[in-house]
């Protein structure tokens, strides 16, 4: 229980459950449900604990004068908040219209947008009965990876400029960077054909970048060039402001502009 509730609250996906199935559905909602709030804490805490010292940061959440720092982070807050339960909800819709099951799209969509990674299927998502239920997923999670903040700001239409933002083109563009290097890893290593490369391919490096965790297939008996290459796409990460883990990608962009 402790371990579980740790690996929740932290998003961080690994389990001591192996067999999902024999445990009632309450436990995997409960799990999930911890995730969500988990990846909450870390989309609102990352950002408004650096508020004070970090002017980039304080411009992604529209603060522009120090006296207003501390209003301004509860604000902050209200509106990640908001931007959290609208996409989960649309998450939580889009699913149960693939999967046809209600229970199951609630736990990949509390599980995807906080990039979690936590499975209501045995084998993830390797398991689900729609092909298309697994982009939906990952699609949901790279949704979570971005700075929440945006989504506010595009409602509202309040300072966002998307084309000069690398907030918002970076984490995609690097998504699909990754998976199609996986895609010719997958091939050309693993011997698997082009169209199984690009599913698991491009899924893969979703479920890496935005440090969701989520999988296609069994990742410990992919070839090591491809391990490696999900390493380093975790250990990049999401954006700052978002659930997801890693460095993050606003950081690199950073340091490879002062090299």
């Amino acid at each position: 229980a402790v371990f579980e509730s740790v690996s929740a609250i932290t998003t961080t996906g690994l389990s001591t459950i192996s067999e999902v199935d024999d445990y009632s559905p309450a436990l995997l909602l409960l799990r999930a449900w911890m995730q969500w709030y988990g990846g909450l804490g870390i989309a609102v805490f990352s950002l408004a604990l650096a508020l004070g010292h970090l002017a980039g940061a304080r411009r992604l959440a529209g603060i522009y004068r120090q006296e207003d720092l501390h209003a301004s982070t509860r604000t902050y807050a209200r509106q990640v908040l908001s931007a959290y339960l609208v996409l989960t909800v649309v998450a939580v819709l889009i699913l149960w219209w693939s999967l046809g099951d209600g229970l199951q799209a609630l736990l990949y969509a509390l599980a995807a947008v906080s990039t979690g990674g936590f499975s209501g299927y045995e084998q993830s998502l390797a398991d689900m009965p729609s092909r298309l239920a697994p982009y939906l997923t990952l699609g949901a999670a790279l949704l979570g990876a971005l700075p929440l903040i945006l989504y506010y700001q595009i409602a509202s239409r309040r300072g966002w400029k998307p084309a000069g933002d690398p907030e918002w083109w970076a984490l995609p563009l690097t998504v699909a960077l990754v998976g199609l290097l996986l895609v010719l890893i997958l091939h050309v290593d693993d011997g698997m054909g082009w169209s199984d490369a690009l599913h698991h391919g491009m899924l893969l490096g979703a479920s890496a970048q935005t440090t969701a965790g989520f999988s296609t297939l069994t990742v410990g008996e992919l070839s090591d060039s491809a391990k490696l290459w999900l390493i380093v796409a975790m250990l990049g990460g999401g954006s700052i402001g978002s659930t997801a883990g890693g460095i993050k990608l606003l950081r690199l962009l950073i340091l490879a502009k002062l090299v």
